[in-house]
């Protein structure tokens, strides 16, 4: 996974993967060959899912066509609980995860392992939708995040030049609240 996340964050072949998923067509004007982006992006995943298939099949002595089911509904909820597009978020969202399920086996029963994360799944989505280590997404100019903190706080909205997000959203709208 740190092999993985330096990748994406400091090679060439990195930015172009962000670059991409971003804005393709702008991409492709830069001089990026989106395609070879695309193929060579689904065949290191591809040749991560087969490694951790084979691990899989390896523990369990036998493979059948359903086995991944669950495994891959988990590894989806870990991302999201992570945030999206954040490896070290999906890590953290798979710790999580992990620990959430060790402990109700233990010391509650195993019969509510998934209760408990799909529980841990919409506590996250209510309280932080973008997730542990995601960043707060702007919907139509404002945070969404900052706007139900606010409202919550009985706060008000102020609009900030250059928000705290950086400078690719020239007039952002933070919430401030009465605390």
């Amino acid at each position: 996974m740190i092999a993985l996340t330096l990748i994406v964050s400091r090679t060439r072949f990195g930015k172009a993967m962000r670059a991409t998923s971003y804005d393709r067509e702008a991409a492709a004007m830069m001089g990026i060959d989106v395609d070879r982006v695309i193929v060579t992006t689904f065949f290191i995943g591809s040749v991560l899912a087969g490694a951790a298939g084979v691990m899989v099949g390896l523990v369990f002595e036998r493979v059948f066509h359903f086995m991944g089911f669950v495994a891959g509904l988990k590894g989806f909820t870990a991302a999201v609980i992570g945030g999206i597009g954040n490896i070290p978020g999906a890590m953290l969202g798979g710790l999580v995860i992990g620990l959430a399920e060790s402990f109700t086996a233990s010391y509650v029963s195993s019969t509510f392992q998934n209760l408990i994360v799909f529980g841990i799944l919409i506590a996250v989505m209510l309280l932080r939708p973008t997730g542990l280590l995601g960043s707060p997404v702007p919907v139509f100019g404002i945070c969404l995040g900052h706007q139900l903190l606010a409202a919550a706080l009985g706060g008000t909205t102020v609009k900030l030049p250059f928000g705290h997000h950086g400078a690719n959203h020239p007039v952002q709208e933070v919430a401030t609240g009465r605390i």
